[in-house]
């Protein structure tokens, strides 16, 4: 045994362990479906023919930080909601420590809707807000709420997914690190952009906020604007928040729904409502 894969073990009890499973595939040629500074994706078939999404972390191996990547995959793995992305279990791939989980066959929710135009987007909305009351009922941070973290099974439910920020307690985590270490910028309140605050459960239900308008677009935060760091500023300064999308109908569906997304936007974050309380104003719209 690999002195990685032994490393992971001892951390992972309870996981299954796809190493030897993954041999029989053609990871070792297969391109990765996503290939980021931080890591690669890749979609395989097993020999039962099951399609898995395996996340391998990159330059993860130094002791401690294969040991703590190994920590936050078997946490994570504790958390099961219907509507939160499951860990099937994981892999040393080339002496990284990878993530197995099920395939998405759909994506994130924003290519979802693009595809589907003619889908319920209030469920979609309403099941990205179940998860996170569920996060937070544990008293857990997301701290990276954003459509790209929101994936879509072959059903048509939604799956969160990178939320290793919350049960590693904001330390450096492994296989849900960002562009920030404390999400994404376009999708950041302005206390969190200031640096004032770290991850909370009111950055949370801002971000949420901005995901909801996300799924009703299909695009990203204040999407005309190519310069994110444009976008920051504003942001802090109190001068912009998202305009009104024609995709939401000037009625009082689209009414109630717009007033609930600014209230999450509230630039005081003791101002913005619980998830709670927007999942049940969303069930009432």
């Amino acid at each position: 045994m690999e002195p990685p894969r032994l490393v992971v073990t001892e951390d992972t009890r309870g996981l299954k362990d796809y190493t030897d499973d993954l041999k029989s595939t053609n990871i070792a040629v297969t391109a990765p479906f996503a290939d980021t500074a931080l890591a690669n994706v890749y979609k395989l078939s097993l020999s039962n023919r099951q399609s898995i999404a395996v996340k391998c972390v990159k330059h993860v191996t130094l002791y401690k930080k294969l040991k703590r990547a190994a920590r936050e995959l078997s946490c994570w793995s504790s958390y099961k909601h219907e509507n939160i992305l499951p860990v099937l279990g994981f892999a040393v791939v080339r002496g990284d420590l990878a993530m197995v989980s099920p395939w998405m066959s759909n994506g994130c929710v924003t290519e979802y809707v693009t595809r589907n135009p003619s889908c319920d987007r209030l469920r979609l909305c309403i099941e990205l807000t179940r998860a996170i009351v569920y996060l937070h009922g544990y008293n857990l941070v997301h701290g990276d709420i954003k459509g790209a973290n929101v994936l879509v099974c072959d059903a048509g439910r939604v799956k969160v997914t990178d939320f290793g920020v919350s049960i590693m307690e904001h330390k450096e985590v492994e296989f849900s690190a960002t562009s920030t270490a404390r999400g994404t910028q376009r999708w950041q309140s302005p206390e969190i952009l200031l640096g004032d605050s770290d991850s909370t459960k009111e950055g949370d239900v801002y971000a949420l906020g901005m995901t909801l308008i996300e799924i009703y677009t299909g695009e990203p935060p204040y999407g005309s604007m190519n310069w994110t760091g444009h976008v920051m500023i504003k942001v802090m300064s109190g001068q912009l928040r998202p305009s009104r999308p024609i995709a939401l109908p000037p009625n009082n569906y689209g009414n109630k729904l717009w007033e609930l997304m600014n209230q999450c936007w509230a630039t005081r974050p003791d101002e913005r409502p619980t998830s709670e309380q927007v999942y049940e104003r969303l069930k009432e719209i």
